[in-house]
């Protein structure tokens, strides 16, 4: 799988969205992200097409890309890797598969705090964007 970091052409906002998660049974927020299949054998390749189903919105710069890295290794071999990239256009919910409950949206610094102390997420979610809010990462590109 793949996840996405997104940030706006300034830097200062990040991309979230809140979907609904069956094994939890309510709406967590996490980034945009999706299977790697045949068709889209690379990173990069995933996180145009899954960016552009889930949000609308289309990346104007990639930044980097961390592998695969286990989600709980304690209970699945899972994996994920992370492309980091900047994204541009109108946020939009026409793109979304049959099943996607999903409400994309752009986060600031006090926003993304807001949500990390305030509602569900996942763990990536919640450690990148506490690390964002307090400046320790990605200040520009």
């Amino acid at each position: 799988a793949i996840s996405i970091l997104a940030f706006n052409r300034d830097m200062n906002k990040v991309l979230l969205q809140k979907e609904w998660r069956y094994p939890v049974q309510d709406f967590i927020y996490e980034f945009p992200a999706g299977l790697m299949d045949m068709n889209d054998n690379s990173p990069e390749a995933t996180a145009r097409r899954e960016l552009m189903e889930e949000t609308g919105l289309h990346i104007i710069k990639y930044i980097d890309y961390l592998p695969a890295a286990y989600q709980s290794a304690g209970m699945t071999n899972e994996t994920t890797g992370l492309v980091i990239c900047k994204a541009d256009g109108e946020i939009t919910r026409t793109n979304l598969q049959e099943g996607e409950d999903i409400y994309p949206e752009w986060v600031n610094r006090h926003r993304a705090m807001y949500l990390i102390r305030s509602h569900k997420m996942s763990v990536r979610a919640q450690s990148i964007l506490y690390m964002w809010a307090k400046g320790s990462i990605v200040k520009d590109v």
